[in-house]
């Protein structure tokens, strides 16, 4: 870990590159790349860059400040809510250092970076002797701004040839679920579990789509748009043991996960048949998915 900025000109050691990686799997889900505008006189511009991430818990929030620094402000819950809302914010030329940082991780909002990252360098600009007059400038600043809030609404194409395990940790603390699912077979026959990992989040179809490629499972979209891919049993093991150094969130829940589907090869590979599995597998697995329930 570090606590100064980091800039890439400077060679990072690999766990620096996967907390990168991390941070940036969690801006493309869970943060907010948007021009703020500002009052201001006639000589200065009136937008200032600013680079957000939002979730209920603190633990993520703090790895970004200590790495970038920037601010978290927590907000009371809304109706619909039951916790504290937390973000934390940097802007300015330190959302710009911190932008350049994980552009290299970034596959949703890289487009919206590099808009940001250009609008900075031409501020910055303003006040070199070759630098934009301020009216041009601000004509400028509200063309980024218009840009980018068009590509909020938009499905971003890009190819991913490789994304790292801790970006897709990133991704899963913002929007993934850990689940061991209990199904029903009818009154007098004992239920199944398995072992569930779940991905939603808006606009990362191709994201999706390699996941399935990678681990298996399914891909569709929600009622409420979202694109989504789901796993169960062994893959969604392997999914949550790839992840599992890199989670700050749901850490817990992918260990309670990757010990309740050891626990079900260990009896499936001792009987015949299901209808044979120990009263012991029953209710250890009743107790793990309680324990599950009751993390998130």
């Amino acid at each position: 870990m570090w606590n100064q900025p980091l800039l890439l000109s400077v060679a990072l050691d690999s766990e620096a590159r996967e907390w990168l990686a991390y941070l940036a799997g969690f801006v493309d889900v869970d943060g907010s790349i948007s021009l703020a505008e500002l009052k201001s006189n006639c000589y200065n511009s009136s937008f200032r860059l600013t680079l957000s991430a939002f979730n209920a818990c603190l633990k993520p929030l703090k790895l970004f400040r200590k790495t970038f620094g920037g601010k978290i402000d927590s907000y009371p819950p809304r109706p619909h809510q039951t916790e504290y809302q937390n973000r934390w914010r940097l802007g300015g030329s330190a959302a710009r250092v911190a932008l350049l940082d994980m552009m290299p991780f970034l596959r949703i909002k890289q487009s919206q970076a590099q808009l940001g990252i250009l609008y900075e360098e031409r501020r910055q600009a303003i006040h070199r002797p070759c630098g934009y007059r301020p009216y041009g400038f601000v004509a400028f600043a509200q063309e980024i701004s218009q840009q980018l809030k068009l590509q909020k609404h938009q499905d971003i194409n890009y190819m991913v040839k490789q994304i790292e395990s801790s970006y897709l940790a990133g991704l899963f603390d913002s929007d993934g679920c850990t689940a061991i699912v209990r199904r029903s077979k009818g009154s007098g026959r004992r239920p199944v579990y398995s072992l569930s990992a779940h991905i939603e989040c808006r606009g990362s179809m191709p994201i999706v789509r390699l996941l399935q490629r990678r681990y298996g499972g399914s891909v569709f979209i929600s009622k409420t748009g979202l694109d989504c891919w789901g796993v169960e049993g062994a893959h969604a093991k392997e999914f949550l043991m790839d992840i599992q150094p890199w989670l700050l969130v749901k850490k817990e829940q992918a260990q309670v996960g990757c010990t309740f589907e050891k626990l079900r090869v260990f009896e499936r590979e001792k009987w015949v048949s299901r209808s044979e599995y120990s009263d012991s597998y029953y209710t250890q697995a009743q107790e793990l998915y309680q324990i599950v329930r009751d993390l998130k």
